[in-house]
């Protein structure tokens, strides 16, 4: 941890030797790296293994094809073999039942000559033998053959490249594990956080001590942010006061007509204090009595809608009361104030009033039939 001392112009001052280089930006640069590189090692793998998987498909698919057509070209091979040399032959007798062919002859009579002793069939005629079933096959065969051993090559290099795109993303993941092994522990990156803001406050401290010193002079950016936040806050005031003037004054017509008798005059300032006069004297918002303030809230929000009204305002225009009688008024004070909030919805375009009181009977000789709705004892409102 660095050393902290006061120099003689009152400002920290750190000793050099303690100065270590920034690596904590060069070791999360490495990470950002390090992350990168895994994601971009991760995808070739993944094409890598889905080239490999489907090239060993397409091998294998292809390889039982070519096995099954040479068994298909080694049974006709066999079959016109075993043809051929059946039919050379000339048995002397049957070979399931041992009796002589000429007496299978005999039996047969005339046909002995025509047919086979044998089987009875006739014999076949002198025709050249067809090979052309083979001859399209072994084709078939010696192409498929060459498209094997093609794939057979693929299959070798796919398997190749996916060993080595799971080699690369293997170091990747290595490497990314080393770099954030690097980072150092809490403890430090708290010791080295707190030396940062050291830094800080020590070039903060003496740009204000060479600016007090007339040394520095400010740069032309502050001089112009300056001269424009000054300029900004006269006009927001010059513009805001007359709107705040009218906004108090109508707090206080409204909240004098809501039953706030003793009311003299209400200053509502810009950043939200509310200063009141009472006939007792000066006083504020936080200081009256909970029904004063209730009185005061409905007299605010009624005056933002009519003056915003006249200045363009966005007010939804809706109002909502519940349990008015709770904030310590009487039953008379509550109908004056209710009675004044209805005639105020009715000259104010715009606005609705929904008021919610436990009072029945108050509210029937307030609010007109057509808009109260009142749940009777024991009945519920919905």
């Amino acid at each position: 941890m660095s050393e902290a001392a006061t120099g003689p112009d009152n400002c920290l001052a750190l000793r050099e030797d303690v100065r270590a280089p920034a690596v904590l930006e060069d070791q999360a640069l490495a990470i950002e790296q390090a992350a990168a590189h895994v994601a971009s090692c991760a995808g070739r793998h993944a094409t890598a293994v889905q080239v490999h998987l489907t090239v060993q498909q397409n091998y294998t698919e292809l390889h039982q094809t070519l096995v099954e057509d040479r068994k298909r070209l080694r049974d006709m091979k066999e079959n016109t073999a075993a043809k051929r040399y059946f039919g050379a032959l000339a048995p002397t007798c049957c070979p399931r039942c041992t009796t002589p062919v000429a007496d299978l002859a005999q039996a047969r009579g005339d046909q002995a000559t025509d047919h086979c002793s044998v089987c009875g069939s006739a014999p076949p005629e002198d025709a050249p033998e067809d090979t052309t079933a083979i001859d399209q096959l072994s084709e078939n065969i010696a192409s498929l053959a060459a498209a094997d051993d093609q794939t057979r090559t693929a299959l070798r290099r796919a398997e190749k490249e996916r060993k080595e795109a799971e080699a690369q993303l293997d170091a990747a993941r290595r490497a990314m594990a080393a770099a954030q092994a690097a980072l150092p522990d809490a403890s430090v990156l708290r010791r080295q956080l707190d030396l940062e803001r050291l830094r800080g406050a020590l070039k903060e401290r003496e740009a204000t001590h060479a600016r007090a010193g007339g040394t520095t002079p400010p740069a032309p950016e502050e001089k112009i942010l300056e001269a424009a936040y000054k300029e900004a806050d006269v006009r927001a005031g010059k513009a805001s006061k007359p709107i705040m003037d009218r906004v108090s004054s109508e707090i206080f017509d409204l909240a004098v007509r809501l039953g706030y008798d003793n009311l003299q005059g209400v200053k509502l300032q810009a950043n939200g204090p509310m200063k009141l006069q009472l006939d007792d004297g000066p006083s504020w918002f936080q200081k009256v009595t909970e029904g004063e303030q209730l009185r005061l809230r409905m007299a605010t929000l009624l005056a933002l809608l009519r003056v915003g009204q006249q200045h363009g305002g966005r007010h939804p225009g809706l109002f909502l009361i519940d349990s008015a009688g709770a904030q310590e008024m009487i039953p008379t004070d509550l109908a004056e104030t209710l009675q004044q909030l209805r005639a105020i919805c009715e000259e104010t375009d715009g606005l609705q009033i929904i008021a919610a009181t436990a009072n029945r009977e108050l509210a029937r000789t307030v609010i007109p039939d057509d808009r109260a709705k009142i749940a009777e004892a024991g009945a519920f409102m919905w």
